[in-house]
């Protein structure tokens, strides 16, 4: 087995301090060098993918969302934004919520051709700044 290298890294006592405040929460992590070769790795593996063709997709967020998951940054939950949006989006998948709004939203449609010009039109009928109603389909 071929032994490990030692690499001297400079980060600022707030950034360590956000390390091990995360490795309290996340016993997976035995020590910081653990935790460090995993999101190293892990940020490697995701800049790949969006280089050789995953999709991007922009997500606007009200301003008080925002400012939460921006506040969980800091507090150290997570890396950074997108790691957080990341985080809820899969949360939803995996619990099965966005297939629900899905099939909601599709619910009563024979074809896709149908929803979408329906879509469209709901769409087009908003002003840019028109405030929706709560329960509006598609603020869910």
């Amino acid at each position: 087995m071929k032994a490990d290298t030692k690499v001297t890294l400079r980060i600022s006592q707030v950034e360590l301090d956000a390390i091990d405040d995360f490795l309290v929460r996340h016993p997976e992590y035995k020590t910081r060098s653990d935790f460090i070769r995993y999101a190293v790795m892990n940020t490697i593996q995701q800049l790949e993918k969006a280089q050789f063709g995953s999709e991007i997709v922009q997500v606007r967020l009200s301003k008080m969302v925002l400012n939460i998951l921006s506040d969980m940054v800091d507090l150290g939950l997570f890396l950074d934004l997108d790691n957080a949006v990341n985080y809820f989006l899969n949360r939803s998948v995996q619990s099965n919520r966005l297939n629900e709004e899905i099939s909601t939203m599709v619910q009563g449609y024979s074809n896709s051709t149908k929803l979408l010009d329906n879509f469209r039109e709901e769409i087009s009928g908003r002003g840019k700044n028109e405030i929706r109603k709560k329960g509006d389909l598609h603020d869910r």
